[in-house]
């Protein structure tokens, strides 16, 4: 029986339960902590390009409007916090020209998505542009410059769906001539970094960056520059 009393056996079980048992609350808090601001990293980033996809849609939606003449079209998509607004920060002049394109824009934390006459844009920090999808502007003895200017004052942010209903307005086209065969385009936009490299790659030569101003100027050869020229009504609605 003394001996019994005495014995330590249980204790030392006791003593290894709750050691292990601390192993293991410790491990989990480390995977935790550790790994939880990955799988948030992860989610944040899957969702920026679904948004991608969601503003490819958006993109052929607005030019079966601005480029086939639908009369309306609706693009339905899903935001995970920040906001979706129409921004008109934007300008294309062409010589003496200057025509307004507007923007629709998703900000996310410290990325921006936009689509902008035609192109899709992705701002980094640091201010760096990526170009997801191209404009469509056509280069050569006879240039073709569609516009497409975004008309109304919408700003949505937080959770859950939207719908982007988007209706022609007007239609017109301008024939812009060339002076002793060059002309000048500048774009004034919050992704003149993306529509440098754009431009450049389609021939024009010159190109001057004002960051101060976020502008890029750059010259064309060419003979006339034909302006096809569409306001698109935007409306945002929660859905």
């Amino acid at each position: 029986m003394k001996k019994f009393i005495k014995s330590e056996i249980a204790v030392s079980e006791a003593v290894g339960f709750i050691q292990t048992l601390a192993i293991v609350i410790i491990s989990t808090s480390i995977v935790y902590f550790a790994g939880a601001p990955m799988l948030e990293k992860a989610e944040k980033n899957a969702h920026f390009l679904e948004m991608e996809k969601a503003f490819t849609l958006l993109s052929g939606n607005l030019e079966k409007i601005g480029f086939d003449r639908a009369p309306i079209r609706n693009t339905e998509l899903k935001i995970m916090g920040g906001a979706m607004l129409v921004a008109h920060d934007s300008t294309i002049t062409i010589n003496d020209y200057s025509f307004a394109v507007g923007s629709i824009e998703y900000r996310f934390e410290d990325r921006v998505i936009a689509y902008e006459n035609g192109g899709i844009w992705i701002k980094h920090p640091g201010d760096e542009v990526t170009i997801v999808s191209k404009p469509r502007f056509s280069t050569g003895n006879l240039t073709t410059i569609p516009m497409l200017e975004l008309l109304g004052d919408y700003w949505i942010a937080g959770e859950g769906g939207i719908r982007i209903h988007s209706k022609i307005l007007s239609s017109t086209l301008y024939s812009i001539p060339a002076e002793n065969g060059t002309v000048s385009i500048k774009v004034n936009s919050s992704y003149y970094k993306g529509w440098k490299e754009y431009l450049v790659r389609i021939g024009a030569t010159d190109p001057v960056i004002d960051d101060a101003g976020t502008t890029v100027t750059t010259n064309f050869t060419t003979d006339m520059v034909n302006v096809d020229h569409s306001q698109i009504i935007i409306k945002m609605l929660e859905e």
